[in-house]
C-alpha cells in the first residue's frame, strides 16, 4: 500500500472526526435554546394543526434511528468488496455525511417546531437525536472496526 494512499485516508477519517465535533457541537447550543425557550415558554403560537405538526416531529425521530444504521450497515457490506483502504475511507467519509446531514435535519425540525410551539416533549425527542448522534461518532478506531474488517490494513 503506497503511503500517499494513506495520507489520503488519514485526512478523510478526521475530516469526519471534525464534522463530528462540529455536529455534537451545534447540537449542544441547539439543545441550550431548546431549554431556555421552554423556561420561557410565553410566545406559544396558537396552532389550529398543531398535532400534525407534532406528529411528524415524532414521526421523523422514530424513523431517523432505523434509517441511519441500515445506511451504515449497508456501507459497512460495500467495504467488503473494496480493495483499496483510499476508496474504503472514501465510502466512510460520504456515508458519515449522509448520516450527519439526516440527524441534523431532524434536529432542525424540532429546533424549529421548539420555536413555534414551546413544549417539554420537543425536548425528549431532540435528546433521542443527540443520543442517536453520540452513537454514530466516527473516528480512525471505529473505521478500522467497521470497514476493513480486520484484514491487516493499517492507517
Amino acid at each position: 500500500m503506497l503511503p500517499e494512499q494513506n495520507i489520503a485516508a488519514r485526512k478523510k477519517i478526521k475530516l469526519t472526526e471534525l464534522l463530528w465535533f462540529v455536529l455534537t457541537g451545534e447540537l449542544v447550543v441547539f439543545l441550550a435554546v431548546m431549554f431556555v425557550l421552554q423556561s420561557a415558554g410565553s410566545h406559544k403560537i396558537q396552532l389550529s394543526n398543531a398535532a400534525v405538526i407534532q406528529y411528524i416531529v415524532y414521526g421523523s425521530v422514530i424513523v431517523l434511528l432505523p434509517v441511519v444504521f441500515k445506511i451504515y450497515d449497508r456501507a459497512k457490506v460495500k467495504a467488503a468488496t473494496l480493495s483499496t483502504i483510499e476508496e474504503k475511507a472514501d465510502l466512510y467519509l460520504k456515508t458519515k455525511l449522509i448520516v450527519f446531514v439526516l440527524i441534523e435535519f431532524v434536529a432542525l425540525i424540532i429546533f424549529v417546531m421548539q420555536y413555534i410551539y414551546p413544549e417539554r416533549a420537543h425536548l425528549y425527542a431532540f435528546g433521542i437525536v443527540f443520543i442517536a448522534d453520540l452513537f454514530v461518532k466516527s473516528g480512525k478506531g471505529q473505521f478500522l472496526k467497521d470497514f476493513t474488517q480486520n484484514t491487516g490494513e493499517l492507517l
